[in-house]
């Protein structure tokens, strides 16, 4: 049962609707068009992270300490369905963690046999753990909206700096060797892994999903953080191709 149902709500059946009122549910009605039921529900967890931050009564319990910058939001079917949603929801995905009064934790997109997320400018050291119950092997780092110059280790093919875009190299179906990958990246970039196992039970998923969530918050101090762009090669370089001499 969600604690919160959100979005325009134009769609909703209304014994669905009875339902989740009997039930406890918050119904937060936003009617602006021009935003999407996905952009409403990530505006609405950040007004609860920021009344939470600043002392106001929420009904939810949070840590001792939590912040906006805590926040990670977990997506669950994010691209499945109709195909020119499913691209809205990357293109959401890019916007909603780019600007500094947007999304500020990560966002992952949960589907029955992967998960993706963003990678940031820079080195990102990301724990990739197989088998009990979270990941196979497989995974891409796929170049939207702009070319990227990538370099990894901890993959069976490793990418060694050259450029990468649709219409060029794209790295999928690649392999897994190591519990810690390194992705250097001079964009901003999309990281696709391979749940173990996939499963139509979504629910499974999201409960493996929060483990991981939870145990990558644990090691946070030494994995997936970006180097700036002064101490990361490939967005130097990338800037200095920008640029010219």
């Amino acid at each position: 049962m969600p604690d919160i149902v959100c979005g325009d709500l134009d769609s909703i059946r209304c014994h669905s609707l009875a339902w989740c009122r009997s039930e406890g549910a918050a119904l937060v009605v936003d009617g602006n068009q021009n935003k999407t039921d996905l952009q409403k529900c990530l505006k609405s967890l950040r007004g609860l992270a920021k009344e939470w931050q600043d002392g106001v009564p929420t009904g939810y319990k949070l840590p001792q300490g939590f912040s906006e910058k805590d926040l990670n939001a977990v997506l669950v079917g994010g691209i499945g369905g109709r195909f020119d949603h499913g691209l809205a929801q990357l293109h959401h995905l890019y916007q909603e963690t780019q600007d500094e009064y947007q999304f500020k934790g990560r966002i992952y997109m949960v589907n029955p046999d992967s998960v993706c997320f963003l990678l940031e400018k820079g080195l990102n050291k990301i724990y990739t753990p197989l088998g009990n119950g979270l990941f196979r092997e497989s995974v891409g780092i796929i170049p939207i909206g702009r070319p990227s110059y990538v370099r990894t280790t901890g993959l069976e093919w490793n990418l060694t700096g050259g450029l990468t875009e649709f219409g060029g190299l794209l790295s999928t179906s690649n392999h897994i060797q190591s519990y810690w990958i390194e992705v250097d990246t001079s964009e901003r970039i999309l990281f696709t892994i391979e749940l173990d196992p996939p499963m139509a039970d979504m629910s499974v998923n999201l409960e493996n999903m929060h483990r991981y969530v939870e145990e990558r918050e644990a090691r946070r101090t030494i994995e997936d953080v970006p180097r700036s762009s002064t101490d990361s090669s490939l967005v130097q370089g990338a800037a200095n191709l920008k640029t010219g001499p």
